[in-house]
């Protein structure tokens, strides 16, 4: 298993020194608390393999418990980080800056691959994000 940008900003969000909610995790990664028990494992499994442990401790929360510090801080300076956009926030910015940056029109169909976007997801939210669009024109 490979870091993802998910793994990668719970990696961020969770300390050493502090226990961090469960709740305030998914909040921060903007997903379900399903998924943030889902990607805690796997960090989790991941951690085990370098040197280090997500420890749970009931009514405090989570938190990375290093033991061995030199193959926890080599995993740690070459995770990889993902190039797309992982968060509401982010897709909202990586589609804005795609349609200011491009001098013609943008491909719905690239978009979406770059965004991992479902088709038939995309097709439900259309009418919501056309209409956001053209409170965006500015000509």
């Amino acid at each position: 298993m490979q870091m993802d940008g998910r793994l990668d900003t719970l990696l961020s969000v969770l300390s050493e020194e502090e226990y961090v909610n469960l709740d305030t995790a998914a909040k921060k990664l903007q997903i379900s608390q399903r998924t943030a028990r889902t990607l805690v494992s796997q960090l989790g499994e991941l951690l085990e393999r370098h040197g280090a442990a997500i420890e749970r401790r009931r009514g405090h929360g989570i938190r990375i418990m290093v033991r061995d510090r030199g193959p926890y801080q080599e995993f740690v300076k070459r995770k990889t980080t993902v190039l797309h956009p992982e968060t509401g926030k982010q897709r909202t910015e990586f589609i804005l800056a795609r349609f200011f940056s491009s001098s013609s029109y943008v491909k719905a169909e690239e978009l979406c691959e770059r965004l991992f976007a479902l088709r038939k997801r995309r097709r439900l939210g259309n009418s919501r994000k056309s209409s956001k669009i053209k409170d965006l024109r500015c000509c």
